[in-house]
């Protein structure tokens, strides 16, 4: 088992492969889904709806999908690579360099539909909640029917 091998600090492999993943991720995502907001309500005069927010997040988690794919590929194979029959790689550096080498720059968007796939609803539901529970939670006059 992995507590019996690696100890405590086992369960923590990967940890800041993850971190440096999610990072730009959520940021990409919350800033991208604030300017998408801002565009929408200058083009249309008023502020998107419930539905309008899900289109809004999921486009918004899809750009930074698309941002952050090399870091994903590379993150997953840096945590995956004890599996594989292929020469570990020393780092970071080494995959990188491996992989543009050996595979070509296409070889960081692989597996980006899948991903595409399951964070675009999931930032279609996060920004509509979000922006929902924002506006019950935000003290107005307006609110007061809600």
């Amino acid at each position: 088992t992995i507590a019996r091998t690696q100890g405590l600090r086992g369960f923590y492999t990967g940890f800041l492969p993850t971190v440096a993943r999610n990072t730009p991720t959520v940021c990409i995502s919350f800033t991208g889904f604030s300017y998408l907001k801002t565009l929408f309500e200058s083009s249309f005069g008023t502020a998107p709806g419930n539905g309008a927010n899900a289109a809004l997040g999921a486009m918004a988690a899809g750009i930074a999908v698309i941002m952050t794919q090399p870091i994903d590929v590379v993150k997953t194979r840096l945590m995956t690579q004890a599996a594989s029959n292929l020469a570990p790689y020393a780092g970071v550096v080494d995959c990188v360099t491996r992989m543009l080498r050996d595979e070509g720059s296409r070889s960081f968007f692989k597996g980006i539909v899948p991903r595409l796939l399951y964070v675009a609803p999931f930032g279609a539901v996060q920004f509509a909640v979000n922006e929902r529970m924002r506006l019950l939670l935000t003290p107005s006059p307006t609110h007061s029917e809600l």
